[in-house]
C-alpha cells in the first residue's frame, strides 16, 4: 500500500485548517427518527440502491408546530434536526475495484458495516469465504437477505453488533457522523481485527493517516495499528451526493505492537494525562528521550509516546521492586 504523496498531504493539511463536517454522509447509516424512517428523496439515490419509492419510504413526519411569538416577533416555524441522508455508492465499477485493492482472500471472514444497498457486499461475497453485511435500515437490509449464499444479513447498528472472536476484515462505506464511534469499536487492542478498508469523509482519512500532528486517539490506536491514505473518492461517486469528498483509508494490525497488549488500558490513561496536563507532567526527567523536552502533546508522534511509556512503566516497576533499607 502505497504511503500519501506530499502533494495528497499538503492538500490534506490546507483542508484539515477549514474543514467542515459533513452531516450523515457515508454508506446507509440511519438512526431511526422519532416520526418514522428517513426517507431516500432523490431518484438518484433509489436508482443507486436499486429499489422502489416504496421500498424505502415511510410515513411523513408530522407538520412542525409554530414556535411561540416572542417579544413581540412574528411566530416561526420550530427548526427540525436534519435528517441523516443515505450515501451509495454510485458506480459498480468502483465497488469492485475498492474490493480488488483490499486483497481479500478465499478463507477471509469480512464485515460489510452499512452495508446499504449491497454494492460492496456482492464483490465481497464472490472473494470472502464469509460475509456479515450489517445494515440498520430494516428494508435496505430485507432486500440484501438471500442474494448470497455466503452473506449473513444482520439488521442492527453495528456499534451494538458482538464483533467476531475469531479473525476477521473489514470492507465498508462508513457514515460520516458515526466514524469515531465505529473506529473505537473496532481499534480494540484485544480484539480480532486484522485489517480494515474503510470510506469516511476525506479530512478524516487524512488525519488518521498522518503521524503528525497526534492526537489521543490517533497515538492510542497507533500503538496496536498502522493507518495509511489509499485513496481519494470524488462526492460525485455517490448517491445522493455528500458535501465532501471521502478517501479509503486502511487500517493494519501491527505484528509487533508498540505497547503490550496486557498494558493498553493503564496507556491510555498515560496518554490521556499527557494530552490534558502536558508531557512534562508525564515524562520522567531521566527519560532518555530528549527529543520530548519542550514539546507539545501533539508534537509526538506514536513511536514517541510508547517510548515515553515504555520507560516509564519501568521506573515504576524497578521502584516497586526496590525495598527501602531498615535502620
Amino acid at each position: 500500500m502505497l504511503s500519501p504523496t506530499p502533494d495528497v498531504l499538503s492538500t490534506g493539511r490546507r483542508e484539515l485548517s477549514s474543514r467542515k463536517h459533513a452531516h450523515g454522509a457515508g454508506s446507509s447509516w440511519l438512526s431511526p427518527q422519532p416520526c418514522g424512517r428517513v426517507r431516500l428523496r432523490e431518484p438518484d439515490a433509489r436508482a443507486a440502491a436499486g429499489l422502489a419509492e416504496s421500498d424505502v419510504n415511510s410515513t411523513e413526519c408530522p407538520p412542525t408546530p409554530l414556535a411561540a411569538s416572542v417579544a413581540g416577533r412574528r411566530p416561526q416555524r420550530a427548526r427540525r434536526s436534519a435528517p441523516r441522508s443515505q450515501h451509495f455508492l454510485r458506480s459498480d465499477a468502483l465497488a469492485r475495484e475498492l474490493v480488488r485493492d483490499a486483497e481479500i482472500a478465499r478463507g477471509d471472514l469480512v464485515l460489510d458495516l452499512g452495508a446499504g444497498s449491497g454494492r460492496l457486499t456482492q464483490h465481497l461475497a464472490q472473494v470472502a469465504d464469509r460475509v456479515i453485511a450489517i445494515e440498520v435500515d430494516a428494508s435496505l437490509a430485507r432486500a440484501l437477505e438471500g442474494r448470497w449464499e455466503n452473506v449473513r444479513v444482520v439488521t442492527s447498528d453495528a456499534t451494538r453488533v458482538a464483533l467476531p472472536a475469531q479473525p476477521y476484515r473489514v470492507v465498508a462505506n462508513l457514515p460520516f457522523h458515526r466514524t469515531t464511534d465505529l473506529l473505537q469499536m473496532l481499534l480494540e487492542p484485544r480484539g480480532h481485527l486484522q485489517r480494515a478498508d474503510l470510506i469516511v469523509e476525506w479530512n478524516v482519512a487524512v488525519k488518521r493517516a498522518l503521524p503528525w500532528p497526534s492526537s489521543l486517539n490517533s497515538v492510542y490506536w497507533g500503538a496496536f495499528f498502522e493507518m495509511s491514505l489509499a485513496r481519494r473518492l470524488a462526492r460525485s461517486s455517490f448517491a445522493p451526493v455528500p458535501s465532501v469528498d471521502a478517501g479509503v483509508l486502511v487500517v493494519r494490525r501491527r505484528g509487533s505492537p508498540l505497547v503490550d497488549l496486557d498494558a493498553a488500558v493503564e496507556y491510555r490513561r498515560f496518554v490521556a494525562a499527557g494530552f490534558r496536563h502536558g508531557v512534562g507532567k508525564v515524562a520522567h526527567s531521566r527519560s532518555g528521550v530528549d527529543s520530548t523536552r519542550g514539546r507539545l502533546a501533539r508534537d509526538l508522534d506514536a513511536h514517541e509516546w510508547a517510548a515515553l511509556f515504555r520507560f516509564g512503566s519501568g521506573a515504576r516497576s524497578h521502584r516497586r521492586r526496590v525495598r527501602p533499607r531498615s535502620r
